[in-house]
C-alpha cells in the first residue's frame, strides 16, 4: 500500500472548504457554522477528550486502540500530546505562514511534540508509525523537513 499526501486541493475536496478570517493579531478564526458541523469533542483511546473532525474519529479510534492493544501507548506522552500537540487547532502552517495548517480542519494529530519538534530528527517509536501507516495515514517524520510529531490521513494509491 502506497500512501500519498493530499494536495491542498484534494484536502479541501476530502474535508471541505474551510471558511475563516484573520483577526488583527493574525489569529485564525474558523467560520462558527463550519466548526459546529465538523468539529466534535470525542473521548479517544489513550488521549481522552479532544476536539476532532468527525470524519476522522473512526480512524483515530481504530489506530489508537491498536496502539493500546500492542502496548505501544507507553511511548505516547499523553499530557504532552494533549496540551502541546493534539488535533484541532485553527492556525497558519508552521513552515508556510501563507497557508492554513491542516490542523485547522481538525484531522491531523501531533504526538509527543516536545520530543519531536518541527525540523528536528524525529524521536518516536517506529511501531507507532507503522500502525498509522497500516491504517492509511502518512507520517511527516521522513520528509525533507521533518515533522516527526505529525500524522494525517493520506490518499491510498494501490
Amino acid at each position: 500500500m502506497i500512501r500519498k499526501i493530499y494536495t491542498d486541493t484534494e484536502w479541501e475536496l476530502r474535508f471541505g472548504k474551510l471558511d475563516f478570517w484573520v483577526s488583527e493579531n493574525r489569529t485564525v478564526i474558523v467560520d462558527p457554522q463550519w466548526q459546529k458541523e465538523n468539529i466534535i469533542i470525542y473521548e479517544l483511546p489513550i488521549l481522552g477528550k479532544l476536539a476532532v473532525n468527525k470524519n476522522v474519529v473512526g480512524d483515530l479510534v481504530r489506530i489508537l486502540t491498536q496502539i493500546e492493544l500492542k502496548g505501544l501507548d507507553r511511548y505516547i506522552d499523553r499530557e504532552d500530546t494533549r496540551l502541546n500537540g493534539g488535533i484541532y487547532c485553527a492556525r497558519f502552517n508552521v513552515g508556510n505562514k501563507a497557508r492554513l495548517s491542516r490542523h485547522s480542519w481538525g484531522c491531523p494529530i501531533d504526538i509527543n511534540p516536545s520530543t519531536n519538534r518541527y525540523n528536528t530528527k524525529p524521536n518516536i517509536n517506529m511501531d507507532i508509525v507503522k500502525v498509522f501507516n497500516d491504517n492509511g495515514w502518512a507520517w511527516f517524520g521522513d520528509l525533507r523537513i521533518n515533522d516527526g510529531m505529525h500524522f494525517e490521513p493520506a490518499k491510498i494509491m494501490g
